[in-house]
């Protein structure tokens, strides 16, 4: 068996934290050694999403088809209910905003 195994990971984070470990189970205590960065660090998770090819072109590939299949379903929802949506807006909500005129004044 190699010395590499995931278990070996453990000596490299300090032990400092077991008193904070507590109230964690114990099968997830390597993960919140992993855990222990700051929450401004998503910034840089998105800065290199947007300029690092080798991470946003796999992104894209598997985003793709659900984001066009996405625009395409609200497309077809928009057209196909613009006169209801339309309708409503006249009926409810510009007589609401004449009843409060009304009340306020």
């Amino acid at each position: 068996m190699s010395t590499l195994n995931p278990e070996s990971t453990d000596t490299l984070f300090s032990h400092e934290r077991a008193a904070s470990l507590a109230s964690i189970p114990q099968k997830l205590h390597r993960a919140s050694f992993r855990l222990s960065f700051p929450p401004s660090y998503i910034l840089v998770g998105a800065y290199r999403l947007l300029s690092d090819p080798l991470l946003y072109k796999p992104a894209w590939e598997k985003c793709k088809h659900g984001t066009i299949r996405g625009l395409g379903v609200g497309l077809v929802w928009t057209v196909m209910t613009w006169g209801i949506q339309k309708k409503f807006i006249e009926i409810f909500l510009s007589k609401y905003v004449l009843l409060l005129i009304c009340v306020s004044s």
